[in-house]
């Protein structure tokens, strides 16, 4: 990724661990998680992340163990006359 997009750094993200309904409403469970953990491992190759997933399923009973699940931070806001304002990514993101 570097090589590719020289300004690409490792910095903190949140992970998705696990989401869970129940009585009291939705519970999201938060890890955290880094850039370089989440391309090595969401952006593995279709055959090595199955293998990950399926192990995951075995190991923990969560397919979602062993991937970095990095959360991005977006924005949505609406305005008082009806207006949306989105937040835009940077374009030097790698993925």
């Amino acid at each position: 990724a570097l090589s590719k997009n020289p300004s690409t750094f490792d910095g903190s993200k949140f992970r998705l661990g696990k989401i869970k309904e129940g009585s009291e409403g939705v519970k999201i469970s938060l890890g955290l998680t880094g850039y370089k953990e989440y391309l090595a491992t969401n952006q593995l190759d279709e055959v090595l992340f199955k293998g990950l997933v399926d192990d995951g399923k075995v190991a923990f009973r969560n397919p979602n163990a062993h991937l970095s699940n990095a959360l991005g931070c977006e924005a949505l806001l609406l305005t008082s006359d009806d207006k949306a304002l989105f937040l835009r990514r940077s374009s030097k993101v790698a993925t």
